[in-house]
């Protein structure tokens, strides 16, 4: 459905009434995944192959405000079809996805009866209409996410933004060839174990090693800890209140930096303010007199 020239003045009420019956208007403009289409006789279809709407949901929440796809060169369709015939048009979309089961070991290693997607990318019509082309004769249903992933970040990437005409993925498919197709595979990680999504991860970037970030960073904390600077509170008084003769005001030069040290006034945990001393003037009043007034 379309609904053209709405008044800015009802916008509003027209969301309303679509949410109303369970439809809504997100990504349906800009340069963005607009929509995921299926055959209209998806679930019930005698030829159907396996049902596409299950496939079809899990699309459009990976899709919809997806921060790295907001701006892509052009408005970007995927249809899914799970029937043996074509209702879904799927040669006639940016990426078309059809239900199939491998015949064998001869599809990129498939066990025969494995549930998969035969991919197409680079279709549409318009004012130039192209025929989609096929990339992937079977991937297996659980890598779906990473391999759409793949495909539309090197189109994000290479798309044509300086001709509103040439934008669209058909162009690009079309122009690189083969070469696109290579990027593509390129880009989807090694890992395509079931459940596991490279989202925020750029094509060809190896998975950051998180256990040795944690462990530098507790390498940096104990370091701190051991560092005789005199800014620094004893860590074992973090949490203790400051006994009645401590709270009053204390001054030194800072041994480590040859800055003015300030002992905060007041009860409270352990505080000590460092800052480089100015002239003529003596250090930390100027805080204890913010404090004071607070």
């Amino acid at each position: 459905m379309q609904f053209n020239w709405i008044p800015l003045a009802r916008s509003a009420d027209v969301m309303d009434l679509l949410a109303s019956v369970n439809l809504h208007g997100i990504q349906t403009s800009g340069n963005c995944i607009r929509n995921i289409t299926s055959d209209a006789l998806a679930g019930i279809a005698v030829d159907e192959v396996a049902d596409p709407r299950p496939f079809a949901e899990i699309l459009r929440q990976w899709s919809t405000l997806h921060p790295e796809f907001a701006f892509l060169p052009r408005k970007f369709k995927i249809a899914v079809s799970g029937a043996r015939e074509d209702r879904a048009a799927t040669a006639w979309h940016d990426v078309g996805l059809q239900l199939i089961h491998s015949e064998g070991e001869a599809i990129h290693g498939a066990p025969a009866g494995e549930l998969g997607f035969k991919v197409l990318v680079g279709g549409g019509m318009g004012r130039t209409p192209v025929i989609a082309s096929v990339i992937r004769e079977f991937l297996p249903w659980n890598q779906i996410l990473n391999y759409l992933e793949a495909v539309v970040r090197v189109y994000n990437r290479w798309g044509r933004r300086d001709d509103l005409y040439k934008a669209r993925i058909k162009i690009l498919v079309k122009a690189e060839g083969q070469r696109y197709i290579d990027e593509v595979e390129a880009g989807v990680p090694a890992d395509r174990r079931p459940g596991r999504r490279a989202a925020h991860h750029h094509a060809g970037r190896a998975r950051p090693r998180l256990r040795l970030f944690r462990a530098a960073g507790r390498a940096a904390t104990a370091k701190a800890r051991r560092s005789p600077h005199a800014c620094a509170p004893p860590p074992e008084r973090l949490d203790q209140p400051l006994a009645a003769a401590e709270r009053r005001p204390a001054q030194g030069p800072c041994p480590a930096r040859g800055h003015a040290v300030v002992q905060a006034p007041g009860p409270g945990p352990w505080r000590r303010h460092c800052r480089p001393a100015r002239p003529g003037r003596r250090p930390g009043r100027a805080l204890q007199r913010r404090r004071g007034r607070a």
